[in-house]
């Protein structure tokens, strides 16, 4: 008995999943890149906004403005960041603003301003 070949089903198919798999890759890699960017900046932001608190409770308690702006500098492990220190709307009240450098994305199109700010009582001595 003579088996008759079987026809080739799909043979107009050839090579579809690497056209598929060449398509989507650099849009998976995409997408990845924005979410990972966008965890890093949430971070960031969270230690900013921790370093102004802590620069602030600093100058609170009777500390040097060069005392907040070393203090917040050691607490962000960097010293490109500037410290502001100024009064806030009320009586014994200040504010403290970090403000890191900002970059930008894609020709400026996302631009990035980071910064923190936290006001507090400056207790009277």
């Amino acid at each position: 008995m003579v088996e008759t070949p079987r026809p080739r089903r799909f043979q107009g198919d050839r090579g579809a999943v690497t056209a598929e798999l060449a398509l989507t890759l650099p849009a998976v890699g995409l997408v990845l890149a924005i979410v990972v960017g966008g965890i890093g900046l949430t971070i960031d932001r969270g230690r900013l906004a921790q370093a102004a608190a802590d620069g602030q409770r600093v100058h609170s308690y009777g500390g040097s403005s060069a005392e907040v702006s070393n203090y917040v500098h050691r607490v962000l492990g960097t010293s490109d960041a500037s410290v502001q220190i100024f009064d806030g709307t009320g009586e014994h009240v200040s504010c403290v603003t970090v403000t890191r450098p900002g970059f930008s994305w894609v020709g400026s199109l996302l631009a990035n301003a980071r910064h923190a700010t936290s006001c507090g009582l400056v207790v009277p001595r």
